[in-house]
Parts: C-alpha cells; sequence; structure tokens
C-alpha cells in the first residue's frame, strides 16, 4: 500500500511538473503586451492625424483600426517575428478618406509597418484606388497611390 502510494505521488509530482514547464512556455505569449496605440500624421485611414488600436488575438496576426481627422482605416497583420506588437508587420490595408461631399478615395492595398523598439513606428504601402468621391481630383490618371504615415506608438497590456 506504501509503495502504491509513493509510486502515485512520483507520477502526480512528475505530471504536474511536466505540465506546468509546458503551461509556463506558451502563458509567456499572455504576459507580452497584445495590443498597441498609435497616434500620428496619416495614421487612421491617411486623414491629417489620426490615431489606430491593434489587437493581436494570435502570436502574429493583428487586426487593427483606426480614425483620423475626416478619414478612417482598417488592416490585417501579419508581424514578422515573435516579437508581438513591438514588432513591425506585414499589413493589407483600407483607407476611407474623407466623407460626403469631402470624400476624395478609398484605398486598398499593402504595406509595411517598421516599428522600433520604443514609440515610433514608419509606414510605407501602394494603394489600388477601389472608389472616389466628389473632391477627387479627376486629373489624377493612376489608379495607384502611395500609402504612408509616421506615428507614435504605446504598447498596452
Amino acid at each position: 500500500m506504501k509503495k502504491t502510494i509513493k509510486v502515485i505521488i512520483v507520477l502526480v509530482f512528475a505530471f504536474s511538473t511536466s505540465l506546468s514547464a509546458q503551461i509556463s512556455f506558451d502563458l509567456n505569449f499572455f504576459k507580452k503586451p497584445k495590443a498597441a496605440i498609435n497616434f500620428g500624421y496619416h495614421s487612421g485611414g491617411g486623414g491629417w492625424a489620426g490615431f489606430d488600436l491593434e489587437y493581436l488575438p494570435h502570436k502574429r496576426i493583428g487586426v487593427q483600426g483606426g480614425v483620423g481627422i475626416l478619414s478612417y482605416g482598417l488592416g490585417l497583420n501579419y508581424h514578422l517575428n515573435k516579437g508581438g506588437v513591438r514588432s513591425s508587420f506585414i499589413q493589407l490595408s483600407y483607407w476611407h478618406q474623407g466623407f460626403g461631399e469631402r470624400h476624395t478615395q478609398s484605398l486598398l492595398g499593402p504595406t509595411f509597418v517598421y516599428r522600433f523598439k520604443r514609440f515610433v513606428q514608419l509606414q510605407g504601402g501602394i494603394g489600388a484606388r477601389v472608389g472616389t468621391g466628389p473632391s477627387f481630383d479627376t486629373e489624377i490618371s493612376s489608379p495607384l497611390a502611395i500609402m504612408y504615415s509616421v506615428s507614435l506608438y504605446l504598447p498596452v497590456k
């Protein structure tokens, strides 16, 4: 009987140690910030100024949305390394610039966002014009537009 109890105790200890080692490895992801907010020039869909909020439901996949002065934007992000919200990423972006009579254009395209380790991010890419509004300059013949922003970001836990 004592031998059986000792075997059970050893097995429970071994199992719990193995399980806790696996869980602690996976839980490291949850200790990192899973969201970031950024403010800056052309943030929030390419308006003069705005902000975005990014949330990471997975280690490398993020979803982002934001608003700016007369604009809004959405994005699906793929982070290039496991650095969480502090890492650089590739984004499929949608920018809607202007509302009503002030609607200029809507853009859809890939952008690259470089995030420095602390607080600064730069974004650049090319967007295909998927819509135009009354304020669009008809002399522009290119179906593409440059998408860029410069902003400060803050990780949020």
